[in-house]
């Protein structure tokens, strides 16, 4: 499996975590494929990371299952922001307070946006 990005998400993760809900779930490819109305040959590909991009079937899958699809970003563009965050609190302590009110407004964004 190749661990390239397409639009910052990466494919093959997402393609395991919809693996994962499916056996939490106790669906068969075949039974989610009927559900969703995708052919149970696609699901598979897209949970094995054979595939090019994000489509619509995979959105589909991501949507019934309760999968969030969020970008995966590299390693060193999460610690430059930890870095970041560190700094500003440090620098002033009251920004933590509102960033995290800023993080809680984005988590139920989300939350709200996948209901």
């Amino acid at each position: 499996m190749s661990s390239q990005f397409n639009t910052q998400i990466d494919l093959n993760l997402l393609g395991r975590r919809i693996m994962k809900a499916r056996k939490d779930l106790g669906l068969s490819l075949k039974f989610l494929g009927e559900l969703v109305g995708v052919h149970y040959t696609q699901i598979s590909r897209i949970e094995r990371g054979d595939t090019a991009r994000l489509g619509k079937n995979m959105q589909k899958i991501c949507k019934y299952l309760n999968v969030e699809i969020y970008a995966a970003r590299p390693t060193e563009a999460v610690t430059n922001l930890s870095h970041r965050v560190e700094k500003l609190v440090s620098e002033w302590p009251e920004s933590e307070h509102l960033i995290s009110n800023i993080l809680d407004g984005i988590e139920e964004a989300l939350k709200s946006r996948n209901a």
